[in-house]
């Protein structure tokens, strides 16, 4: 039965796959249980983003009862290949959900042998979002997805921002922008909005993480 309604949504999905990346934004209760809820780990993140070897690493897991990890692989599987399609665009700019992934987006590995998936994250970040005030830079990152029998684990990596705050273009990366040391002690450039792009970054990777929650939690009985 799940293996057919995967290959359903599969032949479907030219026809609905604004619908069902609109769907996957939505939060909903998980049916698994997380080690740390999305809501824990937000207000964890605001004051404190953790780090290991001085690079910042965010960890999220769901324990996924009763869900194989050839059942994991095929959901997330499918919901990364939309959510990280090149150029993806979900409204329009100055609306409350717009979103726009840039054309390096993409799935960059999956082994369905390994459990694994790797995505390229490369979005606009959004930090005032207006009709006439447009605020925002090109934000990357690294998506790792381990998938066990009744587990899921999502690891984030190698953050870094093309920005032109200010007038001047720059890279920056999230140790240097957005890290505990660069907002406390004033050391990251374009402090003066670093704040408000950490805030930011916390929301996506909440969003990021409810979204697969949302797929763990819609397997078919």
């Amino acid at each position: 039965m799940n293996k057919l309604f995967i290959t359903l949504c599969a032949a479907l999905l030219p026809l609905c796959a604004n619908a069902q990346v609109d769907e996957l934004f939505q939060e909903a209760k998980p049916k698994g249980k997380e080690t740390v809820t999305i809501e824990e780990m937000k207000r964890n993140l605001y004051g404190n983003i953790p780090t290991e070897n001085g690079k910042i690493v965010l960890r999220y897991t769901c324990e996924t009862p009763n869900m194989t990890k050839d059942e994991a692989y095929a959901l997330l599987g499918y919901w990364a290949e939309k959510r990280f399609q090149a150029d993806l665009k979900r409204a329009e700019w100055g609306e409350k959900n717009f979103f726009h992934n840039l054309p390096y987006a993409a799935v960059k590995m999956a082994s369905k042998k390994d459990g694994n998936i790797k995505c390229q994250g490369a979005e606009e970040l959004i930090v005032t979002n207006k009709t006439f005030v447009k605020n925002w830079s090109e934000f990357y990152y690294t998506l790792n997805i381990s998938v066990t029998d009744n587990r899921i684990d999502a690891v984030v990596t190698n953050l870094y921002y093309i920005t032109d705050a200010e007038g001047d273009r720059a890279k920056l990366t999230g140790e240097e922008f957005i890290s505990n040391e660069a907002i406390q002690n004033g050391k990251g450039r374009f402090v003066r909005n670093a704040t408000k792009y950490r805030k930011e970054t916390i929301d996506l990777f909440k969003s990021l993480f409810s979204e697969i929650k949302v797929v763990a939690s819609s397997k078919k009985k």
